[in-house]
C-alpha cells in the first residue's frame, strides 16, 4: 500500500488547538503513514508537560511565523494570509492530504492555493444553522457562499461538523453531497490530577457557582458578575463565585470593576491566569453549578464535559448547539436569555439539590471516536 504524506496544519495555539494537535500526534503514532505538523513558533512555548509530546520517525515537526497570519484583520483578509502561508508551506512538502484545526478560517481562498490532487479535510466548530434566523442578509450570504466553497471545490475532501450530526446531515441535504461528516467533541476525563486548594477558600457550607476558562465578553463572562446585583444579598453572602481564567484585554477594565463592585456583596475568588487541569478538576468536583453562559451559540464547548465526569451541572442558553446538547444529555440546567436578570432569576430560585448528570457524554465523545472518525483516504 502506497504511504500518505499527511500535512497537519495549524496557526494557533489556543483554547482546544494544543489539544486537538495532541490527540492527532496518537493518531499519527498509531499509523504508517507519514506525518508533518506544521504549526506555529509559539506552539513551543505554550504546548507545555502535561500531554506526551514523543513521537516516531514518520513523524516531522516544521514551525512557521504565523504573526501576520493571526493579526486581528478582516475576516476575508486573514483567510488570505492563511491561505498564501499554507501555500509557501505545501511548497516544500510533497504531501498527499492535509487537515486543518480550523477549516472554515481559510474560506474562502483555500482552493486557489491548494492543488486539487491534494485532499484537504478540517474542522468546522461554528454552525451557521443555528444562527440563520438571526443573522443579517449580508451574513447569510457570506455563510452559504463560503459552504458552497467547501461543497464544490475539488480539494476538499472532508468537512467534519463538531458535536452535531444532525447539521451534518442538513449540509449534505442542502450542498447535495456527502462531504460533511459527523465529528465527536473529544474529552479527555482528568484522572488523579487534582490540586490542593488554599485553606483560605473556605467552601464549607455555600453554594460554589464556578465559571472557567479564557473569560470573554461572548463567554457571558460580564453577565456573571453583573447579575450580582440582581441576586439577593441572603443568596450571595452563602455563595462562592470563582472565575478561574486568563481575563481578556477587552473586557479586563470592566471586569475588575464589577469584582470591585460586588466583592464585600458576595465571596468572589478570580484567578486571573491559564488554570491547569488539575485546578479545573479540583474546583469542578467541588462546585455546585458551572456557569457557561455563552452568547455564541452556534458551537460546542468543552465545559460540558466536566459536568459529566464530575456530576456538576452547567448552566447554559437553551438555544443553540450547547442547549440542544445540554438538554439531550442531560447535562444540567437552561435559561431562555443570557443576560443578568436572567441569570439572578435562576439562581435566586434554584434549590441547589444535587442533579445526577449521566455519564454518556464523555462516554461517547472519546479520543479514540474522534480519531476512528477522521479519515484520509
Amino acid at each position: 500500500m502506497h504511504k500518505k504524506r499527511i500535512l497537519i496544519f495549524d496557526t494557533e495555539v489556543a483554547g482546544h488547538h494544543v489539544e486537538y494537535l495532541h490527540h492527532l500526534l496518537i493518531k499519527a503514532r498509531n499509523s504508517q503513514d507519514e506525518y508533518i505538523f506544521c504549526v506555529s513558533e509559539d506552539f513551543i512555548n505554550v504546548k507545555g508537560t502535561e500531554f506526551d509530546w514523543n513521537y516516531g520517525n514518520n513523524v516531522i515537526f516544521k514551525y512557521v511565523n504565523t504573526d501576520k497570519a493571526n493579526e486581528e484583520v478582516s475576516m476575508l483578509k486573514k483567510a488570505y494570509r492563511k491561505s498564501k502561508l499554507l501555500h509557501s508551506v505545501i511548497k516544500s512538502c510533497d504531501v498527499t492530504h492535509i487537515f486543518l484545526i480550523s477549516l472554515i478560517t481559510f474560506i474562502p481562498f483555500l482552493p486557489f492555493f491548494v492543488p486539487s490532487r491534494i485532499k484537504v479535510s478540517g474542522i468546522i466548530y461554528n454552525i451557521y444553522l443555528y444562527r440563520w434566523k438571526k443573522s443579517s442578509a449580508f451574513l447569510k450570504i457570506l455563510d452559504v457562499l463560503k459552504y458552497i466553497v467547501l461543497s464544490y471545490s475539488k480539494c476538499i475532501d472532508r468537512v467534519y461538523i463538531l458535536n452535531d450530526a444532525a447539521s451534518a446531515r442538513v449540509l449534505n441535504r442542502i450542498y447535495k453531497t456527502k462531504k460533511y461528516r459527523y465529528l465527536v467533541d473529544p474529552y479527555v476525563p482528568l484522572q488523579n490530577v487534582e490540586e490542593p486548594i488554599p485553606d483560605i477558600w473556605d467552601f464549607s457550607s455555600k453554594k460554589i457557582y464556578f465559571h472557567f476558562g479564557a473569560m470573554a465578553d461572548r463567554k457571558g463572562t460580564l453577565e456573571i458578575l453583573k447579575s450580582l446585583e440582581f441576586i439577593s444579598s441572603e443568596v450571595c453572602s452563602n455563595s462562592i463565585f470563582i472565575f478561574a481564567g486568563k481575563v481578556g484585554e477587552n473586557i479586563k477594565a470592566e471586569f475588575y470593576r464589577l469584582v470591585n463592585l460586588y466583592k464585600k456583596k458576595t465571596n468572589l475568588i478570580v484567578i486571573d491566569r491559564f488554570c491547569s487541569y488539575g485546578l479545573i478538576a479540583t474546583i469542578s468536583k467541588k462546585a455546585n453549578l458551572l456557569l457557561m453562559p455563552y452568547k455564541v451559540n452556534t458551537q460546542s464547548s468543552g465545559i460540558i464535559g466536566y459536568a459529566s465526569q464530575f456530576n456538576t451541572p452547567v448552566l447554559a442558553l437553551a438555544e443553540g448547539l450547547i442547549g440542544k446538547l445540554v438538554s439531550k444529555y442531560k447535562l444540567g440546567y437552561t435559561i431562555n436569555e443570557i443576560s443578568p436578570k436572567a441569570i439572578a432569576e435562576f439562581i435566586n430560585q434554584w434549590e441547589g439539590k444535587n442533579k445526577s448528570i449521566p455519564k454518556d457524554y464523555i462516554e461517547i465523545n472519546t479520543v479514540g471516536r474522534f480519531l476512528e472518525m477522521i479519515e484520509f483516504c
